[in-house]
């Protein structure tokens, strides 16, 4: 069969209805397509996952606590360690020192989260999970980790394995990238 002008040109085949595959919820055929090729396909594959997985969350995880995103991934995080000061929660969260005070904020003035100062460096901030917080993990952690596994079925555990490393591989790509990009506008103003 000959090959269509998006084809020759390295594009993926359209569907009969009309669009591509991979915006029918397809993956289209990979083989033969060059390397920037296969780098568009990626990031419109990576662009779908980060506006569907947050909805998922949103239904199947944030629903359950009675708030948002950042704020149940901050809560379940404190939790799971105890206590965390402010710096350590906004790097693993990977948000600014102010985004993470409004978090704390939001969740102490609900009755999840509680501020201590360090007993040694009154600079140091720990965070700690109030008696709710701990009562509302113990009960939704379970359901939740069960949720987390059926989602990932889709994989086996090599498969599994590999996804977190090469998601791993490319967040660490994209936050080089914008720390260049962020000294670059400092040096700049």
């Amino acid at each position: 069969m000959p090959k269509t002008n998006r084809e020759q040109e390295g594009l993926p085949s359209q569907t009969a209805s009309g669009l591509d595959p991979l915006l029918a919820g397809q993956l289209p055929s990979l083989d033969g397509l060059p390397h920037n090729r296969l780098a568009l396909v990626a990031s419109a594959a990576t662009a779908r996952l980060g506006h569907l997985f947050p909805r998922w969350i949103r239904r199947n995880i944030d629903a359950d606590w009675g708030v948002n995103g950042p704020r149940t991934m901050l809560l379940v995080i404190v939790t799971k360690h105890g206590q965390l000061t402010m710096s350590q929660a906004a790097r693993i969260l990977d948000v600014t020192p102010r985004a993470i005070t409004g978090l704390v904020d939001g969740l102490e003035s609900e009755g999840f989260l509680r501020r201590e100062p360090d007993a040694n460096d009154k600079r140091v901030v720990h965070i700690l999970p109030t008696k709710l917080a701990v009562e509302k993990a113990n009960k939704l952690l379970p359901q939740h980790e069960s949720r987390f596994a059926e989602l990932f079925e889709v994989f086996d555990q090599d498969e599994l394995r590999t996804f977190i490393g090469l998601i791993s591989k490319l967040s660490t790509r994209i936050k080089t990238d914008i720390n260049a990009g962020e000294q670059t506008e400092e040096k700049d103003h």
